[in-house]
């Protein structure tokens, strides 16, 4: 599953929070309002309805019985009057809105405040006193209502330009504080093995993100001074061993002319020559990738036609595959010019025919060879006939010292660097080398190099 960007998730954070607390807001501001009139509304009931029941006493001292529909000169417009009780006697007075009130609160003790909701509109109830009578009061709560729904439209219609002001304000936010995390991820990402001397800016700013920073920086600090030693260990070795093989390489030849023909010692020299051999073209292979490693590999370019140098090395392994029963089929595009290293785009070509040679069918296997340009580049393909490299090693092949399990059972010869040298040639041409595929029809290696210009 793929995640979002960190500045995505931050501003979709932050607007989701931002959200929650205006709506939050908007809840608190209208309760707060309703509660703040209806605060009022109740004031208003125990003012008004003092000089009614003051009234309504009045009345019944008068010989005057109190009924439904009575008018009072002392009830202001919109006070109503739903029931009066008269404290310690049966008898009851009940008004026009009596009907919606249930027999709790009916029988709510004075002082009481609630909400009863008639059929078209709610009503704000108290329950007041003067000591002889007790009367229920009510006030329409349709202003009230009216207020909270002007309220609402106009937090409705002012929420799009809220929304819009959000979005941008946290966007340019978001943007400012995932710079330094951006800013870190491309340094992490530049990192390609070749130049460990990439660090990571750090402000100096005692955060989460300097932390992390610093972290990675002391990381490649270690790492720069490991690979450092490594390369100097591994150029020193070849350097150093290259003297003393070639010496023993010169004896053992000497020792070789001097011998007699079909003599065993003869054998036992040829052999040990060829491994001695075989020692110095590793020796020779780690120091090429040691000087790549540190940048220092040197190219001797000059205008090359590649397709006459392909042909050369074709030429070569067709003799040497064919009287093995193997067939070589080329299709090279002629005059394909390259700006390149002669020795080691030579030694490129030929780790890639060599080994198309060595892992193809013990008996009439084959290689295609192919080179043509495409686009601004020249694509020099080679397939070869044979077991196709498992999945679990393709990964891998370009690896020093690198063999899959297959080559080893084969006894094929070769230390596994072919490859990786063809890698390291490739990459300081600025060109590449990678497999194409690998199945039952046979493995395929391509390998780029731009084309020299016009």
């Amino acid at each position: 599953m793929k995640r979002p960007k960190f500045r995505f998730q931050l501003m979709s954070w932050t607007l989701l929070l931002t959200a929650i607390a205006v709506a939050a807001s908007f809840l608190v501001s209208a309760h707060s309002l309703k509660k703040s009139f209806t605060d009022e509304i109740d004031e208003r009931l125990h003012r008004e309805s003092k000089p009614v029941l003051a009234e309504l006493k009045s009345l019944q001292q008068g010989g005057v019985q109190p009924k439904r529909g009575i008018e009072l000169e002392t009830r202001p417009t919109g006070l109503q009057i739903l029931r009066v009780q008269q404290n310690g006697k049966a008898h009851r007075v009940q008004y026009a809105l009596d009907d919606m009130l249930s027999e709790k609160q009916r029988a709510a003790s004075v002082g009481s405040e609630f909400t009863i909701r008639g059929k078209n509109e709610k009503w704000r109830v108290a329950v007041i006193s003067d000591g002889d009578q007790t009367g229920w009061f009510a006030r329409s709560l349709s202003e009230t209502d009216e207020e909270i729904a002007k309220m609402t439209k106009r937090y409705l219609r002012t929420m799009p330009l809220v929304v819009v002001f959000l979005l941008g304000s946290i966007w340019w936010v978001s943007g400012r504080m995932s710079r330094p995390v951006r800013e870190l991820a491309k340094t992490m990402e530049s990192f390609d093995g070749m130049n460990l001397s990439i660090r990571a800016q750090d402000d100096g700013v005692a955060d989460e993100l300097g932390r992390v920073t610093r972290s990675w920086n002391r990381l490649m600090d270690q790492l720069e001074g490991s690979f450092r030693q490594a390369r100097r260990f591994s150029a020193d070795a070849s350097h150093e061993l290259k003297t003393p093989l070639a010496a023993l390489q010169g004896r053992l030849e000497t020792a070789l002319r001097k011998s007699e023909a079909d003599n065993e010692v003869r054998v036992e020299l040829a052999g040990a020559l060829e491994r001695v051999a075989e020692i110095r073209s590793t020796l020779d292979g780690l120091l090429l990738l040691s000087r790549a490693d540190a940048g220092k590999l040197s190219l001797q370019t000059s205008p090359l036609d590649f397709s006459a140098l392909v042909a050369e090395c074709l030429e070569d392994t067709s003799a040497e595959f064919e009287a093995e029963d193997g067939k070589v089929s080329a299709n090279v595009t002629p005059n394909i010019f390259i700006s390149a290293d002669r020795r080691l785009l030579l030694t490129a070509i030929t780790n890639l025919l060599s080994n198309a040679q060595k892992y193809n069918l013990p008996e009439g296997g084959t290689i295609s060879c192919s080179l043509e340009p495409v686009e601004n580049s020249a694509v020099l393909s080679v397939t070869n006939t044979g077991l196709p490299i498992p999945e679990q090693d393709r990964e891998r092949i370009f690896e020093r010292f690198y063999r899959t399990k297959s080559s080893r059972e084969q006894g094929a010869d070769g230390q596994g660097l072919g490859l990786s040298l063809t890698a390291a040639i490739a990459t300081a041409h600025d060109g590449m080398v990678w497999l194409e595929k690998s199945d039952e029809s046979g493995t395929e290696f391509r390998f780029s190099l731009p084309l020299a210009e016009k």
